[in-house]
């Protein structure tokens, strides 16, 4: 009455039973330690395959992850059940394009050798200059799908710009880059940007 919290909540359903007691002493005990957020500008963003990209790549997103999920059908209300397959957003990230179009042309080539967009004999070729990969390995039909991937790393920066988390992407491929628009018109001297989408197996949180 007159608003006074209970000094202690005990939930108890059909399933389980809480027994810890939940109050304003303990629950303080949980706030974290580092109360500082996290700011958009502090990463670097890393591709094993493509070194020099990650010199000027201006923006890079950490995916979204969806579960799966069914549904029990009972007598009363119908349950939902979590699923067992989780499914991974797109990585998309945006790059200053250098003078030479280093870094673009290198996700030109890797995204044409992969898909063989001219002829088959290209992706014998790109299998071949990777295959250093496995040494034991002779000859390109032999070898994985593995040489076609990369792993790639977003570093992520404390309020002190020291490297603090890892954004560890597994079996990462290119599935799109976006095209380069030139202006005769545009006086203001922006540099030109790309874009390039990834897909890949999974990814992990690593504390540093």
């Amino acid at each position: 009455e007159g608003g006074v919290l209970s000094p202690s909540i005990t939930h108890i359903n059909s399933n389980m039973v809480f027994t810890n007691n939940t109050n304003i002493t303990n629950w303080t005990g949980d706030t974290p330690s580092n109360l500082n957020h996290l700011q958009p500008n502090n990463f670097v963003f890393t591709m094993n395959r493509i070194r020099n990209v990650s010199f000027a790549c201006q923006t890079a997103n950490i995916p979204s992850l969806q579960l799966g999920q069914s549904r029990q059908f009972t007598r009363l209300k119908d349950l939902n059940i979590p699923g067992d397959k989780v499914e991974f957003g797109s990585l998309d990230i945006t790059f200053l394009v250098d003078e030479n179009m280093e870094n673009f042309r290198k996700l030109y080539d890797w995204i044409k050798d992969i898909g063989t967009a001219q002829n088959s004999a290209d992706y014998d070729a790109y299998i071949n200059r990777h295959k250093d990969r496995f040494p034991g390995t002779n000859t390109a039909k032999n070898l994985p799908i593995a040489p076609t991937m990369s792993d790639a790393i977003m570093t992520i920066t404390d309020s002190n710009n020291v490297s603090n988390l890892e954004i560890r992407f597994k079996d990462l491929f290119p599935t799109s880059l976006e095209g380069l628009r030139f202006d005769t018109t545009d006086t203001s001297l922006q540099y030109l940007t790309a874009a390039a989408s990834f897909q890949y197996n999974i990814y992990e949180i690593v504390k540093l």
